[in-house]
C-alpha cells in the first residue's frame, strides 16, 4: 500500500486579527492511493506564457442541501508547479474541477472518475479584459473573544463548466480571516455569492455582491 501526505494549504492558512500577519494551522490528510483517483494536467496561457501561478480545485456541488456551506464544497486544492502542471489525488465520484489566476478569467470543467483511474484536464486560461474589482471589509464575530476562531469567507459565482449541460455555482476564491480581522480580495470583474461560515455561528450569506472594475465594494460581517 503506498500513502500520501497531502498538506491542505486551502484550509491551513489563516490570516491574522489586528495584526495582519498569517497563521498556520497544518491540515493534513493520508491517502491511501488505491481508493484514490488520479487527476492531472497543465494550466496555460491562450496567447503567452502563464503569469503566475494558478490555483486548481476539486469541488462538489449540492445544491439542494439546506445548509449553504455545504452546497459548495472544495475537496482538494493544488498549485501549478513551474512547469504550469497540476496533480491531485480525489476520491472516485463527481467534480468540477476549478482553474482560477490573477488576471485571468477563471475556467471549470465538470468531471466524473470512475475509481483507480488517471485522468488529464487541461486548462487554457483568457486574460481577463477588464481590471478587477474588489471587496473588502471586517469579520467580527460577536459571540467569541478570541482571535483563535476564524470565519471563512467563500466568493461564488455562477457558470457553465466544461462538459457540463446546465450552469452552477462554483467557488472562484475562499480565504480563511481571524476574528476581528479584515481582508481584502481582487475578483474577476462581475456578480458574486458571498458565504461566510464559523464554527457554531449561523452561516451568513450575501446574494449579488458585485466586483467592479478599479472600484471597490465594501463588505463587513459580524456574526
Amino acid at each position: 500500500t503506498e500513502l500520501i501526505l497531502d498538506f491542505d494549504a486551502m484550509r491551513s492558512v489563516v490570516q491574522a486579527g489586528s495584526s495582519g500577519k498569517y497563521l498556520l494551522k497544518p491540515t493534513v490528510k493520508v491517502l491511501d492511493t488505491t481508493n484514490y483517483s488520479l487527476i492531472s494536467g497543465t494550466v496555460l496561457d491562450a496567447d503567452a506564457p502563464l503569469v503566475g501561478t494558478a490555483l486548481v480545485t476539486a469541488q462538489v456541488t449540492d445544491p439542494g442541501n439546506p445548509e449553504v456551506e455545504e452546497q459548495i464544497v472544495i475537496k482538494a486544492g493544488t498549485l501549478a508547479d513551474e512547469n504550469d502542471q497540476y496533480t491531485l489525488f480525489l476520491e472516485p465520484g463527481n467534480y468540477n474541477l476549478v482553474a482560477v489566476q490573477t488576471d485571468y478569467l477563471p475556467e471549470c470543467a465538470a468531471v466524473t472518475l470512475p475509481a483507480d483511474s488517471s485522468t488529464t484536464i487541461d486548462f487554457i486560461l483568457m486574460t481577463a479584459t477588464t481590471a478587477p474589482g474588489t471587496i473588502s471589509g471586517t469579520v467580527v464575530i460577536s459571540g467569541s473573544t478570541s482571535d483563535e476562531q476564524y470565519v471563512t469567507i467563500d466568493f461564488r459565482q455562477e457558470v457553465t463548466c466544461e462538459n457540463a449541460l446546465d450552469a452552477t455555482m462554483i467557488t472562484i476564491k475562499s480565504i480563511n480571516i481571524a476574528n476581528s480581522g479584515s481582508y481584502t480580495v481582487e475578483l474577476p470583474e462581475g456578480e458574486y455569492q458571498v458565504v461566510a461560515s464559523t464554527y457554531d455561528e449561523v452561516t451568513q450569506s450575501f446574494e449579488d455582491v458585485v466586483a467592479e472594475a478599479g472600484t471597490t465594494t465594501s463588505l463587513d460581517i459580524t456574526f
